[in-house]
């Protein structure tokens, strides 16, 4: 597991929500099993208390749903270095996308929420897009751009809030944003995405 750019300079995935106790921490563990220890995967929050566990019924549903939690998982705030040295930034909601650019200007073209990237990946997928014969660093780059370019060619959803993933500590009473839908969701999204830089 990889807490931080150890190279600022090798490229990377950043994820982001608020706290960096559920969504993110969750991504970022699915992201890693997926991907292999080539990528460097960190996560972070924009509101994020330094040195806070996972929480644990994220991780809970994430065991419950086959895949492993977070491991000795410590919340970091999201900073203008972690974004410049991330190859693509998946975030939470869309509000997590707009710190990261608030941030950093010139991550606009390789920030998306995560439903965001799984939208635009299945929108790939059928276009028949094919990522270059590279290593998973060459793979996540491509996927970056390619992500990118398919932004104003695939249609937004009928609601701008499906592209969120809901906080399940800010909204107890949203059914959309029990543990177990979030989760799932999550777990979804990144399959989506995870085809494109697996070994």
């Amino acid at each position: 597991m990889t807490d931080s750019f150890e190279n600022p300079d090798a490229g990377g995935i950043l994820v982001v929500c608020t706290a960096n106790v559920c969504r993110s921490p969750a991504a970022a563990a699915l992201l890693r099993a997926a991907a292999g220890p080539d990528l460097p995967i960190v996560s972070a929050g924009t509101q994020a208390l330094p040195g806070s566990p996972a929480c644990p019924e994220a991780s809970r549903w994430l065991a419950a749903l086959g895949h492993q939690a977070p491991q000795a998982h410590s919340a970091r705030p999201l900073d203008a270095s972690a974004v410049r040295a991330a190859s693509l930034v998946l975030t939470a909601a869309r509000v997590h996308r707009a710190a990261v650019i608030d941030l950093v200007p010139a991550a606009q073209r390789r920030t998306f929420t995560l439903p965001q990237a799984a939208r635009l990946s299945a929108w790939l997928v059928r276009a028949g897009a094919e990522p270059p014969d590279a290593d998973p660093r060459g793979r996540l780059a491509w996927l970056a751009g390619e992500l990118d370019a398919a932004r104003g060619l695939v249609g937004r959803p009928a609601g701008a809030e499906l592209d969120d993933l809901p906080d399940p500590h800010l909204e107890p009473g949203n059914p959309d944003a029990r543990h177990d839908v979030v989760i799932g969701r999550l777990a979804a999204d990144v399959g989506a995405l995870a085809r494109w830089f697996a070994g």
